[in-house]
């Protein structure tokens, strides 16, 4: 089996993994994770700008998150994807803002008026991550693009997986492509890769 099969198998596995969380379960496991992020994001002078994503598909809900940095002055960024084959663009989402669903992927995106910006931190959503740091996402190649153009920039970046500790495994399969993370954070706590 090459690898783009395994991921494909892979994807399959962990979008089952994620969905039999249940309600109940699902919402202090999400309540845990954001207290985590809360807690463990840089500690700076000023603001912080902070790319973080709309949860789609039962990825780990940040919206309280957001609440919280948005209300003590941190700039929160999500995503858009502004064309086929390219990074993502990070607009800035103030709460109250209006935001786009886009059609092919069901993703609340920022509306094209919101202001551009850069982050230096990213919230990675995820299906599965490795004890190396690699990432298992959907296949699109957007946050690989992303991660890989963010870094160059001279602010540089840190890259923190969002998920859940049932979507941990021991080794993904990975490709020339596939960028690592430099932290995980699950309801269990914040995992550092080197």
């Amino acid at each position: 089996m090459d690898i783009a099969q395994q991921k494909k198998q892979l994807r399959t596995g962990m979008h089952a993994t994620r969905a039999a969380l249940g309600a109940q379960e699902r919402r202090e496991k999400e309540h845990a994770i954001n207290g985590h992020l809360y807690a463990h994001l840089p500690q700076e002078d000023g603001r912080l700008t902070i790319g973080s994503y709309s949860a789609i598909n039962g990825e780990v809900g940040l919206e309280f998150l957001h609440e919280i940095l948005v209300d003590e002055g941190h700039n929160i960024a999500l995503p858009a994807i502004t064309a086929p084959n390219e990074p993502l663009q990070f607009r800035r989402w103030q709460k109250g803002d209006v935001l786009a669903i886009h059609p092919r992927l069901g993703m609340a995106e920022p509306l094209p008026t919101a202001p551009t910006c850069a982050p230096s931190i990213l919230l990675v959503p995820l299906l599965a991550c490795d004890r190396q740091g690699n990432r298992l996402g959907y296949g699109g190649g957007y946050y690989d693009r992303t991660i890989r153009k963010l870094h160059a920039s001279p602010k540089g970046l840190l890259t923190i997986g969002v998920g859940f500790a049932c979507q941990q495994v021991l080794q993904l399969p990975r490709e020339p492509h596939d960028e690592t993370l430099d932290a995980l954070v699950t309801e269990e706590g914040v995992r550092l890769f080197d």
